[in-house]
């Protein structure tokens, strides 16, 4: 996130030293921007599996239990965009973006001889603060190639000073970097910590019904439906901020193990426009 400030930054201040009084000098029909993007992330469960033979959860309990102790999860995204303005009112971009998709599970209640993760442990110690939780924060990373068509939609009957609005749409291919759990004990620290990133695991039923795990099976590729708004407003002749409230779903589970869910997420991109001469 620092890295991408100081990016937008260094972008600004190029600008800035180019400074001109002739404004035709820059041509915006193509650009450039840098972003950075502070997001809030959810899942659509779409399904769960429990294991064969499992009698402590079946399937409906176990989307029940999901759904009561589920919430959403704060990330961030980082990215570069080209776009070329087709005409005044219609313009097409593409870029390059890290992206993190997820959401959080959290485990609050008994924490003494509960089974943290079975690479992290189970805590035995009666030492604890007084609110206890586990969260898990089930995280997905991609390297994205957003896709998006843009049309301006202000005008006469929504004149904005020095500014422009534009609506967008488009699809963003995706290739899957890291996908895991990153697990925080509050109000408790393990022997090893407090902080854990380790796989996220499958519950399987060996033929004497004890329990093993088998790391999920990842789809390594993916898609993801994008759509908001876009707000340029010109800082100075040779360089604009950017605004973009956006919204984007997977079409794939990252994920195929006991629960299959399609992230979903809202971003608020901010970012520096430069144009290319």
């Amino acid at each position: 996130m620092k890295l991408a400030w100081v990016f937008i930054g260094f972008l600004g201040a190029a600008g800035l030293s180019a400074q001109t009084s002739s404004k035709s000098l820059y041509k915006w029909d193509q650009q450039i921007t840098a972003f950075a993007a502070p997001t809030w992330n959810q899942r659509l469960l779409q399904s769960v599996q429990a294991a064969p033979r499992q009698t402590l959860y079946t399937e409906a309990g176990l989307r029940d239990s999901f759904s009561r102790v589920d919430a959403g999860m704060r990330s961030s995204n980082l990215g570069i965009r080209y776009t070329n303005k087709r005409s005044s009112y219609q313009a097409f971009s593409m870029g390059l973006s890290l992206s993190r998709f997820g959401f959080e599970r959290i485990h609050d209640g008994e924490i003494f001889g509960y089974e943290v993760h079975p690479d992290v442990g189970i805590y035995e110690s009666f030492v604890q603060g007084p609110q206890t939780s586990v969260v898990y924060q089930h995280r997905s990373t991609y390297l994205e190639i957003p896709m998006d068509w843009h049309k301006r939609i202000d005008g006469p009957s929504l004149h904005l000073e020095k500014a422009s609005l534009w609506a967008f749409g488009g699809i963003a291919p995706s290739i899957l970097l890291q996908h895991g759990l990153h697990i925080q004990t509050v109000g408790f620290s393990m022997k090893t910590g407090s902080e854990f990133f380790v796989n996220e695991l499958q519950v399987e039923l060996g033929p004497d019904d004890k329990p093993q795990y088998a790391a999920v099976k990842t789809a390594e590729v993916n898609l993801a439906l994008r759509g908001g708004l876009r707000w340029e407003y010109e800082l100075d002749p040779a360089v604009r901020l950017h605004f973009q409230p956006s919204f984007s779903a997977l079409c794939w589970s990252p994920a195929y193990g006991t629960q299959r869910y399609l992230p979903l997420q809202l971003a608020m991109e901010i970012g520096a426009i430069v144009p290319l001469k």
